[in-house]
């Protein structure tokens, strides 16, 4: 069964809390060109030049399909309210059409003015914590940072390093980007309100879920959990031992 069609059975059983709409053709986004493409997957797969070619030829084909599959996939969203959020945003017209189809968050968005079209139009603009540690992009496109001080960035997700969620606060804090609650707000309160879940989760207020971590900048000002307290229990103390210590929050 094909993602596209196991899509409504997926949403009938509650099973997506998101849908990300990833358009990964050559020339999109994230591949600028198809040269670009062919380049990332020589360097990333086992796949021989011949492989590759035939891999281009099946993108190609299946771009004519990617509007009306779009339009499918946001309209069932819509109806299931499942939050929707795009990926890898390079144009101003491209970010036009997302809040007529219910999208409320543009993801890695690779070039500021569609991120600043983004965040115009009300969306929330996501960008990676890892992109913000490293100082750019792994891709060599937008930076987190330089978004972030443009004032068009309003959330911070793990990408493909869910540890720099916590130095990216202390690295935009050292670098005078933003202070500790600006940068917090960033990884906790800003994405709940992205998605809808601002109402139970990413702020410690009476009511709602929420864990709490204490943390130590070493030597190196690298970020350490010393405690860690999850539905009020504390479940990390110092050192890594498990206490399941009695606690409030």
């Amino acid at each position: 069964m094909s993602l596209i069609s196991s899509f409504p059975k997926r949403l009938r059983e509650s099973a997506l809390d998101m849908v990300s709409l990833m358009d990964h053709s050559p020339g999109q986004g994230q591949y600028a060109s198809e040269q670009s493409f062919r380049e990332y997957v020589a360097r990333s797969t086992n796949r021989s030049y011949a492989e590759i070619d035939d891999l281009l030829e099946r993108k190609r084909r299946q771009a004519a399909a990617i509007p009306a599959r779009i339009e499918y996939i946001t309209r069932l969203a819509r109806e299931a309210r499942v939050a929707i959020a795009t990926h890898d945003d390079d144009s101003v017209a491209k970010v036009e059409q997302w809040p007529s189809l219910g999208v409320t968050l543009c993801e890695f968005p690779t070039k500021i003015e569609a991120a600043r079209k983004a965040h115009e139009l009300g969306l929330a603009v996501c960008m990676g914590a890892p992109n913000v540690v490293r100082g750019q992009s792994s891709g060599g496109n937008l930076s987190a940072t330089a978004a972030i001080q443009a004032g068009v960035t309003t959330v911070l997700c793990s990408d493909y390093y869910p540890t720099a969620m916590l130095s990216a606060i202390f690295t935009l804090e050292a670098r005078g980007t933003a202070t500790i609650p600006q940068a917090t707000r960033l990884v906790t309160l800003n994405p709940a309100q992205a998605v809808g879940l601002g109402r139970d989760f990413g702020s410690l207020e009476v009511g709602k879920v929420a864990d709490a971590i204490l943390v130590k900048l070493d030597s190196q000002r690298v970020p350490l959990v010393m405690r860690m307290f999850v539905g009020g229990q504390e479940c990390i103390a110092r050192g890594g031992n498990s206490q399941r210590k009695s606690g409030t929050v």
